[in-house]
């Protein structure tokens, strides 16, 4: 997080990976915030910068399997992703779409991150949150005049659930290949959000949560590719 304390914004960043050594079968993350200094404060030997990550792009599919939770195997998860659409731990309590503002702007996905708080503080005293994943939401559209718009949702679970295998590394490689329940099964998702749909698209044949990202997707996606498509 890079934090700027005149303008009171966030710019979120890919966090890098951390191996807790009380689970070292289990890759981590540490949060923390990156103090702003201006160039008066940077001879100042107090004053400790943290710098927490980088911006990574995705190199091929078995990098995506990495990202987020599309791999059963907790153990090759990435500390998370910027934009796009959320990936859900939880692939049964999926929200409806769209998640809106107060105002009633539709809030796009700033990131998610993979922060498990099962041992808080040393303290191992919070089981529910084995695995845990932050959604940060904000509105692409607010003008300057506006107060900024900032939603957080949060998913955790124990380590034994019915979606993620309690120790992955006692499977072997060709059951953690087939295993499907870390998938959503019999939820449509929104094409654009990724959220909860409700209803499909006859001409798209895509399912939308809303008018707005059924016409975001016709203008950027379907009809360019249908153009595209009768040129060739």
């Amino acid at each position: 997080l890079d934090h700027d304390s005149d303008s009171n914004f966030l710019n979120f960043v890919h966090l890098p990976i951390a191996l807790d050594s009380a689970h070292p079968v289990r890759r981590r993350q540490t949060i923390a915030m990156d103090n702003h200094v201006n160039s008066e404060e940077e001879n100042d030997k107090d004053q400790e910068v943290v710098h927490l990550g980088f911006v990574e792009p995705i190199q091929d599919l078995q990098h995506l399997q990495q990202v987020a939770f599309r791999s059963p195997d907790y153990n090759v998860w990435d500390g998370g992703q910027l934009g796009g659409a959320p990936d859900w731990l939880n692939p049964r309590e999926i929200p409806n779409g769209p998640l809106q503002s107060p105002n009633g702007k539709i809030l796009s996905l700033l990131c998610q991150i993979y922060a498990p708080a099962d041992e808080l503080l040393g303290r191992n005293e919070n089981e529910m949150a084995f695995h845990r994943a932050i959604y940060v939401f904000g509105c692409a559209s607010t003008q300057q005049s506006e107060k900024p718009c900032i939603r957080v949702l949060r998913v955790q679970l124990p380590q034994e659930n019915p979606f993620y295998p309690f120790d992955p590394e006692a499977l072997s490689e060709s059951e953690l290949e087939s295993w499907k329940s870390h998938l959503p099964e019999d939820v449509h998702l929104c094409q654009v959000c990724g959220f909860r749909a409700s209803y499909k698209c006859p001409l798209q044949d895509q399912y939308f949560c809303c008018r707005e990202h059924q016409k975001e997707y016709f203008r950027y996606i379907y009809h360019p590719t249908q153009q595209t498509q009768q040129t060739q």
